[in-house]
């Protein structure tokens, strides 16, 4: 009797315990503050350039908008990095990345409250392209500790790893080359302080960082002539028709080149091998401009240059001529 008595009172007691939790446990979540959450389409939008020849008729098609267009049909490839800054939070944190083939699959899911900064690096194939095996990329698409890149058309989400070099401007284009002037296209955009609150699409207008450089070489009376430029080199020999042909290059630092009114200076040499063993050289300073084809115009004759000639003209947003004549 005493045993069954003694059984009853431990399950009473057992049965006021676990009520007693359930109430305390029920009171902790109503204390918490509860997280909304809501997934956001992210379009990067590349923002359309027209740039006219210098000289061109009117209403003939832009140089530059032509290349575009021809190029639609090329491979495109979108790098995204996504930083969260946590209410109270001074600074932004790794949150997700991921890199995508089709822009319909962006999308991600945020915290209202929060506040977000998303940067974008797309690529457009040209002469060069980004070197893969397997569908994963080299830079500018390593991630981590310089790990090849899948395209998985999804966020990664990752607090301590990213695209650590989609800024970097180097490239490959093979499995060993790497160039910091690729002949392909990039484009970028960055927003921060993105408030999940505001918007359930979020446009990124990506804007190029590249140039186009249009080389006109007449060959030499003898020998050969070499150009080199940007660790590139043109060879036309005396025996080779004109060379003629415009490429279009990507600049090396990406956050400043997709800048309006951005340039920089390269120097272009000449090396002239003639048939008796002897070599003359020169050399030109060429300033390159964001969205403008420069176009150069290259001769030589004579059997020693004695001087260069060098003449600029064109204006904002426009192909660009030089004139470079070697001559005695």
């Amino acid at each position: 009797m005493k045993t069954t008595k003694w059984s009853w009172l431990l399950f009473i007691a057992c049965v006021f315990t676990s009520c007693e939790k359930a109430v305390l446990s029920g009171d902790e979540e109503r204390g918490k503050e509860q997280k909304i959450t809501k997934i956001i389409s992210i379009h990067p939008t590349a923002i359309h350039v027209d740039l006219a020849e210098e000289g061109a008729m009117a209403g003939s098609k832009p140089r530059m908008s032509g290349i575009l267009e021809s190029r639609a049909e090329k491979t495109k490839l979108y790098a995204l990095n996504i930083y969260e800054k946590r209410k109270g939070a001074k600074s932004y944190s790794k949150y997700a990345y991921g890199l995508f083939s089709d822009p319909s699959n962006i999308a991600i899911r945020m915290t209202e409250g929060s506040l977000y900064k998303i940067e974008c690096l797309m690529t457009e194939d040209g002469e060069d392209t980004i070197y893969n095996k397997d569908n994963e990329y080299l830079l500018p698409f390593l991630h981590g500790t310089d790990k090849p890149t899948k395209v998985e058309n999804s966020f990664i989400m990752s607090t301590k790893d990213n695209l650590g070099h989609i800024l970097d401007g180097k490239t490959n284009v093979s499995a060993k080359d790497i160039t910091m002037y690729p002949r392909l296209i990039k484009s970028y955009a960055v927003i921060e302080d993105f408030d999940p609150k505001s918007a359930n699409d979020l446009t990124l207008n990506l804007k190029h960082a590249a140039f186009g450089l249009h080389f006109k070489i007449a060959p030499p009376e003898e020998g050969e002539l070499e150009i080199d430029y940007l660790h590139y080199t043109l060879t036309v020999k005396s025996t080779d028709p004109a060379y003629d042909k415009l490429s279009v290059y990507s600049f090396n630092m990406i956050s400043d080149a997709c800048k309006d009114g951005y340039k920089g200076d390269i120097t272009v040499k000449m090396k002239w091998a003639k048939v008796d063993g002897s070599i003359e050289e020169a050399s030109t300073t060429v300033t390159l401009k964001r969205n403008v084809i420069m176009v150069m115009d290259i001769s030589v004759t004579g059997p020693s240059p004695k001087g260069i000639n060098f003449a600029e003209e064109g204006h904002e947003m426009s192909t660009e001529n030089i004139t470079w004549h070697v001559r005695k």
